[in-house]
């Protein structure tokens, strides 16, 4: 064995260098003083960018039109009702009935108002496509 082997061998044990961890390399310290840190961070870094993403993507208007707000509407509805059903079926508390069946009334309500909105809105433009 040469005398390098044995000098690597040698900075791999105990007592640290300023400015960086020791590495097998001869004389020289790792590039980055904590590699593992830089991992978390970048992962960290990700989930707060993907989240910020969703956030933004959530509030988007665009994505708000009354089609898209009838259908998710009616898919709550439905749910409501499946959820009412199971309620009934295993005999859930009175209160917890009555607070679905009232949301679902809630839910059904909105849900007529949005569909007599986009009807006078399409009412609406056909007579302007009519004048014209």
């Amino acid at each position: 064995m040469d005398g390098r082997a044995g000098e690597i061998i040698d900075q791999g044990r105990g007592g640290g260098v300023a400015g960086g961890r020791k590495c097998g390399r001869v004389g020289g310290t790792h590039p980055f003083p904590m590699p593992e840190a830089f991992a978390v961070l970048a992962v960290f870094a990700i989930s707060v960018a993907a989240y910020v993403n969703g956030l933004l993507k959530a509030r988007d208007p665009s994505l708000r039109t009354p089609a898209r707000e009838i259908e998710r509407l009616e898919r709550q509805a439905e749910w409501l009702e499946q959820r009412l059903d199971q309620a009934r079926r295993e005999k859930w508390g009175v209160v917890m009935a009555e607070r679905i069946s009232a949301e679902l009334g809630a839910t059904l309500e909105e849900l007529a108002a949005r569909r007599r909105e986009l009807r006078e809105g399409a009412r609406a433009e056909v007579s302007r496509g009519q004048t014209m």
